[in-house]
């Protein structure tokens, strides 16, 4: 896409001419689940186009070109309207995560704070769950879509959009206390849109099936946005209905004959523990080409155990497209591989730690697995930086990912330091442009970008650098009674000293038939396991109740949270051990208390 195309593209123009050209065909379909009944809504392009601009109109009568929009949606159609409504009336979009029903929302009220929206756009049925809560805080005008009449909708006037001006904030899905809004202009989400489009090969008989939340990157640009963008079907759901029954996810691929579909590992990981080979043989995934696997680490085990317990439904290995990105660069980075066949490869471990990459083979029984991702495409540059000297790092070390590409947002909202500090970095020594420090650690091998861990997530314990994703692995895999994708490594300053904590959930039908004994078996394991694969005494294990780590909107670990609560006592916990002062033999002695 080059510079003339950009200016010339926007999400209004596209639409519209969705809807002039294609109106009647339909444009999203949405499902809901209520016990044993399954409704079914769908969109068509001129509905589409009709009632955002409905929309607009009204929130135009109430606010001025500009003006942030906070869309306060439960899952379902009226949000894909709410958020159109607002380019189409030359508004900056909140997308954020509506709240259970009487739940208190600190992030919320922490986002309305932040983002200072003129008009809350929700539904009548949000708003009477919600005014109270928001009211006590903020005074805002609320818009409710489901009752606006788009008698209207023939009034509207397009309003200047230049591709500098900001399109939404995307709140990053870990913000919490001082949550920060990523500033996405419609530059970047024109040439997301194209970049994400080209590397899925989509066709106008194309259909995305997704059930990622719509305030997340990932399910609003990839899920939502880009139907729109290829005039092909979007098949939605919401993340709930995923959670409660994967089978779900894969039925709709299987009955639309969809051929694009994300999500994060942990997904994928749910649908082979909980769909059974009965369902599996009722699924078609043949024409599933395009598996994105992204969001959080990759694991090679995933992708094969995947590929391996649907080859009979007929999904294909093939078919997986590992993909690395965030949202301060709108949404993808690197992705696919660089060869015709996807593999895993094996590195030195204990040279990852000293951040140096050296291959190791099959035999290193402690070698660690990591999926690479091909380099980026199109005119976006990745390159990696000593973190510290802020220098090129060298062709065989570990680096800090830096990104320069017309998709890297226009920095935080309210934040000018911190935008400084993360969206205009330079490297040492040079004359180069500036770039987007990801925050995430890595290193290229072979063509292609292996991410290794975050700057944040780094436990750095003796001198050695372990990431806390490793670490967390091998904890779920140590024993049966332990959730997958459902624990935290931590970091705890003890004794002047880091020292390392892990918390991680039990399975709900796990029962401690014989006592304290039953819980000391799994805590047994998972300090063998740290310390044969990571060489590290672990100073604690808690494990916790299901369902009760903390987790983002997107399923991912809150470490930073996790790390709070078990400081502060406040982890629901099901055992603890902690280590004792003086460690004897093998592990270390220890003490164990059990709480039901």
């Amino acid at each position: 896409m080059n510079s003339a195309l950009d200016r010339a593209f926007s999400f209004i123009k596209l639409a519209r001419q969705r809807a002039a050209n294609d109106g009647q065909q339909t444009a999203y379909t949405f499902f809901e689940f209520h016990s044993e009944e399954t409704i079914q809504s769908s969109l068509t392009y001129e509905q589409l186009d009709i009632r955002s601009r409905g929309l607009a109109i009204q929130l135009q009568e109430v606010a001025s070109k500009g003006s942030r929009i906070l869309l306060l949606y439960r899952p379902g159609l009226e949000f894909i309207c709410g958020f159109l409504s607002c380019f189409y009336a030359g508004m900056i979009a909140v997308p954020v995560s509506a709240p259970k029903l009487g739940q208190r929302s600190d992030r919320l009220l922490g986002i309305i704070a932040d983002s200072d929206p003129s008009v809350i756009l929700s539904t009548a049925s949000v708003k009477r769950g919600m005014q109270s809560l928001v009211d006590a805080a903020h005074t805002l005008n609320w818009v409710c879509s489901d009752e606006i009449n788009d008698a209207k909708a023939h009034s509207w006037e397009e309003p200047l959009v230049v591709p500098e001006d900001v399109a939404f904030l995307q709140y990053s899905s870990g913000s919490t206390g001082h949550p920060k809004g990523i500033k996405v202009t419609h530059g970047n989400l024109a040439h997301q849109s194209a970049v994400f489009h080209r590397e899925t090969g989509a066709t106008r008989e194309s259909c995305f099936v997704s059930w990622l939340p719509t305030f997340h990157d990932l399910g609003l640009i990839a899920g939502t946005l880009q139907p729109l963008y290829g005039g092909y079907r979007g098949v939605l759901m919401a993340p709930e209905a995923f959670v409660e029954a994967p089978y779900r996810w894969l039925k709709a691929i299987s009955d639309y004959r969809a051929d694009i579909s994300a999500a994060p590992n942990f997904a994928y990981e749910l649908c082979i523990a909980r769909i059974t080979p009965e369902l599996r043989a009722s699924l078609d995934l043949s024409t599933w080409r395009f598996a994105l696997n992204g969001a959080e680490p990759v694991r090679g085990k995933t992708i094969d155990e995947f590929a391996e317990s649907f080859a009979s439904s007929g999904f294909r290995r093939s078919a997986f497209y590992p993909a690395y990105g965030l949202a301060e660069a709108t949404l993808l980075v690197s992705g696919g591989s660089s060869e015709d066949e996807l593999r895993t490869r094996l590195f030195k471990a204990d040279a990852l730690e000293q951040d140096r990459v050296l291959a190791a083979d099959a035999e290193d029984k402690s070698a660690r697995a990591l999926v690479g991702s091909a380099l980026p495409i199109s005119d976006q540059e990745l390159v990696i930086v000593n973190p510290t000297t802020r220098r090129r790092a060298e062709a065989d070390a570990v680096g800090e990912v830096w990104l320069s590409s017309p998709s890297v947002a226009a920095g935080y909202w309210n934040s000018e330091a911190e935008t400084a500090e993360t969206f205009t970095a330079h490297i040492a020594d040079s004359v180069e442009g500036s770039y987007l420090r990801t925050g995430d650690l890595g290193f290229i091998y072979k063509q292609e970008l292996f991410i290794c861990g975050r700057l944040k997530d780094l436990i750095r314990i003796r001198g050695r650098n372990h990431h806390a994703p490793d670490i967390e692995f091998t904890v779920e895999n140590s024993h049966r009674a332990l959730r997958t994708g459902c624990g935290a490594a931590l970091s705890v300053e003890i004794d002047e000293g880091e020292r390392l904590v892990v918390a991680h959930e039990v399975e709900r039908q796990f029962k401690a038939t014989d006592g304290i004994r039953s819980f000391d078996q799994i805590i047994l394991a998972i300090r063998q396991a740290i310390a044969e694969q990571h060489q590290l005494q672990v100073h604690a294990v808690v494990l916790l109740r299901h369902g009760t780590i903390p987790k983002t909107s997107s399923g991912k670990i809150q470490r930073r949270e996790c790390r709070a609560r078990y400081l502060a006592g406040r982890l629901n916990v099901r055992a603890a051990w902690t280590v004792t002062e003086t460690p004897t033999q093998g592990l270390g002695s220890w003490k164990s208390v059990c709480v039901r």
